[in-house]
């Protein structure tokens, strides 16, 4: 099995090549902008929060016991990650941004080096709800014809049975976003 960093060195050898295969998106239309928008402001409050996790460690001379700073991914829309590169926001080295597809790949690909990402945290939206969370949107928002429901899904793992989260809820008709629920559903594992 691959050490940790090991894994770390292997999955951004793969994001290199799967970034040159699947660029990230140049326009972002409608909703898709608005959404890029979102996940950029979010990631950059997150990283505000936590800045001190990536900063160098002091120095205390050459017997230094400073442990290195930790690795982090952080898991979003390629539309966040659009965003976040047209406004040229710096990422520390010890964190990676991923998006969900890229992410879901080396999980398919890789699952016994999983384990060696970790932590991971989330941020993205996605259409997908399990059916009882649908139901108790539906019957709270009624939706147009045109209207689709998003979550917007906030998540930190600590490992790949460890982790909590929060789900906002929204509704898009395609070129704008409506929050409906903030904290729709939490949930822990």
């Amino acid at each position: 099995m691959a050490t940790h960093s090991r894994a770390r060195a292997d999955f951004r050898a793969f994001l290199l090549v799967h970034r040159a295969e699947h660029p990230l998106p140049v326009e972002l239309p409608g909703a898709e902008r608005m959404i890029g928008e979102i996940l950029a402001d979010v990631f950059t409050d997150w990283l505000g929060a936590n800045a001190a996790r990536f900063a160098p460690p002091p120095k205390r001379g050459f017997l230094s016991a400073a442990p290195p700073a930790p690795r982090f991914l952080y898991e979003t829309d390629a539309a966040g990650l659009a965003v976040l590169r047209e406004r040229e926001v710096e990422i520390p080295d010890a964190l990676t941004l991923v998006t969900v597809d890229e992410l879901q790949a080396w999980r398919d690909d890789h699952p016994r080096t999983m384990g060696d990402l970790y932590p991971i945290v989330s941020s993205f939206f996605t259409t997908s709800l399990p059916t009882a969370l649908y139901q108790r949107a539906l019957a709270r928002n009624p939706l147009r014809p045109n209207e689709d429901f998003l979550i917007h899904v906030r998540a930190v793992w600590t490992s790949p049975a460890s982790g909590h989260g929060g789900d906002d809820l929204w509704k898009t008709d395609g070129n704008r976003l409506t929050l409906l629920a903030p904290r729709f559903s939490r949930w822990k594992a």
